[in-house]
């Protein structure tokens, strides 16, 4: 739901899409958590996500893709020189 990293001296923030509905004081709660209080950022977090679980899409498992070769198959090979 919410990561961040470094970079270059700045904070860059990876969000679920569901935190761009969050208000004010949720959104310094995701700044706070990278600070000193964390636990109780984190919790305010957990609640904003409890309260939001409606934005939170099912996980699918992805399809297998089979290839299908239709056609005639050729194999291509490197000319010697003459």
């Amino acid at each position: 739901m919410v990561s961040y990293r470094r970079v270059q001296g700045r904070l860059r923030f990876r969000l679920h899409h569901m935190f761009a509905r969050a208000h004010e004081p949720v959104m310094r709660a995701l700044a706070g958590f990278t600070g000193r209080n964390r636990r109780a950022h984190g919790r305010a977090i957990d609640e904003y996500v409890r309260q939001n679980r409606e934005l939170i899409r099912p996980w699918r498992r992805a399809r297998r893709r089979h290839s299908r070769p239709a056609g005639a198959c050729t194999t291509w090979r490197r000319s010697t020189p003459a």
